[in-house]
């Protein structure tokens, strides 16, 4: 059975608006809450890490990266 135009412009369409849609909220406020958690778990590791330049720094930079530029 061959598809006409209209039927390939019709499945076409509803399979792009179908991608187009993205995830639903909750998935983005959970994104959210994770990228939270983890930024006050570096800081709380940075706060660990005193005394211990090198691991401290590498902590903050992870920290500058992860936490402050994607905001």
């Amino acid at each position: 059975m061959e598809m006409t135009p209209f039927a390939w412009a019709a499945i076409t369409g509803v399979f792009i608006a179908g991608c187009a849609a993205g995830p639903p909220d909750n998935v983005y406020r959970e994104r959210a809450d994770n990228h939270a958690e983890r930024c006050m778990q570096l800081s709380r590791e940075i706060d660990a890490l005193k005394g211990k330049p090198v691991r401290r720094k590498a902590a903050m930079d992870r920290y500058e990266l992860e936490c402050l530029e994607r905001r």
